[in-house]
């Protein structure tokens, strides 16, 4: 076994997305009979590594992923590196605009399917409060995108978009009590767009640190939106302006 945290990782395309970008990084993996031809690649590859497969039953991966959300395969593999915030911002030149921000989002879906929308838009950093560490669901509801987006964990949420401010970012908030339409001129891409929990939203603190809140104008019949939905709709929109050059 490596030294390095371990993640068990299950789903097709998030096994896939690992193979592809950090081979030598899986340990192991587990799949039922039905999954072999869907993975023929990987298979040659650890054999050719001496890296250890097992063709068993669904059961018995449902035992060791501890999910029956598995979709027939589970890898044993080293966990992806975490970027610090401090090193975000040493390379936040290089970063794609925008960033995003989560507030007390914690459920893995919901995370899950967020870094999804992120990774399909090319945003490559989203903030999170706590230790940035992934749980299966959320591997697995990425769809892969976990191997292209940077989880930066940071321990005071506020005080964190205060220092990007500070960088030159603009901090948009969203929520159904913006004061701006995202489809408002005033509205840049080159921001950090914070999202909060559903239900409760944005803490007074997280308010008071935006310079924006957008709210997503709708036809007035649902209140609002599930946070990864309502993240598809503002960051296809801020990727518009940017493309637009506004």
């Amino acid at each position: 076994m490596s030294g390095r945290p371990e993640a068990r990782i299950c789903g097709t395309h998030a096994a896939h997305a690992v193979f592809r970008s950090r081979p030598d990084a899986i340990l192991r993996a587990w799949l039922v009979e039905e999954a072999v031809p869907l993975h023929g690649e990987l298979l040659r590859f650890l054999a050719r590594s001496r890296r250890a497969y097992h063709v068993t039953d669904a059961a018995e991966i449902e035992r060791v992923s501890q999910t029956v959300h598995h979709e027939g395969i589970c890898l044993l593999a080293e966990e992806r590196p975490v970027l610090s915030f401090d090193a975000l911002l040493a390379g936040l030149a290089t970063r794609a605009r925008p960033l995003v921000a989560l507030e007390e989002v914690s459920n893995p879906h919901n995370v899950g399917a967020l870094l999804r929308v992120a990774g399909f838009f090319g945003v490559d950093t989203v903030l999170v409060e706590g230790t940035g560490r992934l749980p299966s669901a959320t591997i697995r509801i990425a769809e892969g995108a976990c191997e292209v987006v940077d989880v930066v964990p940071v321990r005071d949420l506020a005080q964190s978009l205060e220092r990007l401010h500070r960088e030159g970012l603009a901090v948009v908030g969203t929520s159904g009590r913006g004061d701006l339409s995202l489809y408002d001129p005033l509205v840049s891409p080159e921001c950090v767009v914070l999202f909060g929990a559903e239900g409760p939203g944005l803490s007074p603190r997280a308010f008071a640190s935006c310079d924006a809140v957008v709210a997503i104008p709708g036809a007035g019949v649902i209140e609002s939106l599930n946070v990864s939905n309502a993240a598809a709709v503002v960051i296809a929109q801020l990727r518009r302006l940017a493309a637009a050059g506004t």
